[in-house]
């Protein structure tokens, strides 16, 4: 198969690492979302579900036509193998979606997101090396670019499972002891985030297999995501219906899972910025999975939290620490090198 030449190669890492701050400005919005108690997380996974199918669809309707946006509309597809393929990876990353939900529940923000991404790292080197051609095998330089750029997410994080306490947060209601622990709560949200990691490296493996350009599926960013939140709008009303019936939602720590709806022009206002984000980070990624390796891809999607770190410090202006700014540096300036290093791939 022809490789995709290097601009194309630039461009595509571009387009990942534009995701992950699209992703980053998501994230932001839907936690301004939770703490003004605006819309829980079943409910606005519902509502950007539906926003977000009308939206691409009326994206592809001014570039490509009527013919085109129905087809998207209707999950019109070529194969029948790429629908089937789409609709698993679609359910694996809805159910992604609902494990990091959980974790986050169970564990400190830095925690959950610290161990999920590592784990989601390392797993996708392992299934690009053992499932993929071996064009998409990383070299030595990548690897170590990688490897700084991980190294950077734990300075900026410094998640409390391996520095303790963070001296330059804000004050917490109940004082948080140094160091985590090892409670029945803790240990089931490290698994959950251990499993939402392997999960999330399968979705990126499977994303790379679907839009790869050239590729048997090659299959177009607003198809890749019409799925998508189509079965996530599926999922999510399954997940709030399970727990509404079982009781789990009146639990605490599960009042994320209650039809929690928006109630003011505020609130709405940060959906539709939610949901621009959204659609844009999906599309971006899809995009650039097109030209972009897995393992690269899952470097470059890591900078999501020096981003998060930037709006942090500079639109909520939260506290931060020289570790903290460091390790946001370190961490740019390693998928930089890693994106340069997958041009000359």
């Amino acid at each position: 198969m022809i490789a995709s030449p290097p601009a194309a190669r630039v461009r595509g890492a571009l387009l990942v690492g534009t995701s992950a701050a699209f992703f980053a400005l998501t994230n932001a919005a839907s936690t301004a979302l939770y703490r003004r108690g605006g819309c829980s997380v079943v409910s606005l996974y519902l509502l950007r579900s539906a926003v977000i199918y009308l939206a691409n669809a009326a994206l592809i309707a001014v570039r490509e036509g009527s013919t085109a946006a129905r087809g998207v509309l209707l999950l019109r597809t070529a194969r029948l193998e790429s629908a089937r393929l789409v609709l698993f990876r679609s359910l694996l990353q809805s159910t992604m979606a609902l494990g990091l939900s959980v974790a986050f529940v169970f564990l400190t923000y830095a925690d959950a997101f610290t161990v999920f991404k590592g784990v989601a790292v390392l797993s996708t080197m392992v299934m690009t090396h053992a499932c993929l051609e071996h064009g998409e095998r990383l070299s030595l330089y990548e690897l170590a670019c990688g490897g700084m750029t991980f190294a950077g997410v734990i300075l900026v994080a410094q998640p409390p499972l391996l520095f303790g306490h963070r001296a330059d947060t804000l004050p917490q209601p109940t004082p948080r002891p140094s160091t985590p622990q090892w409670t029945p709560r803790f240990g089931a949200g490290i698994a959950v985030a251990v499993v939402s990691g392997v999960i999330s490296a399968v979705c990126g493996v499977l994303l790379r297999v679907l839009a790869k350009a050239g590729g048997q599926h090659d299959m177009p960013p607003a198809m890749l995501l019409s799925f998508l939140v189509c079965v996530m709008f599926a999922f999510f009303s399954m997940v709030g219906i399970v727990c509404r019936v079982t009781g789990l939602s009146e639990a605490a720590g599960w009042e994320w899972s209650q039809p929690v709806w928006p109630a003011s022009l505020a609130d709405w206002m940060i959906i539709v910025v939610h949901c621009a984000c959204t659609l844009a980070a999906q599309l971006s990624a899809a995009a650039g999975f097109a030209t972009t390796r897995a393992g690269i891809a899952a470097f470059l999607q890591l900078t999501e939290l020096a981003w998060v770190y930037a709006l942090d410090v500079f639109v909520l202006g939260e506290p931060t620490s020289f570790l903290a700014g460091l390790g946001s540096a370190i961490v740019f300036v390693s998928a930089v090198a890693a994106a340069l290093g997958n041009s000359k791939k």
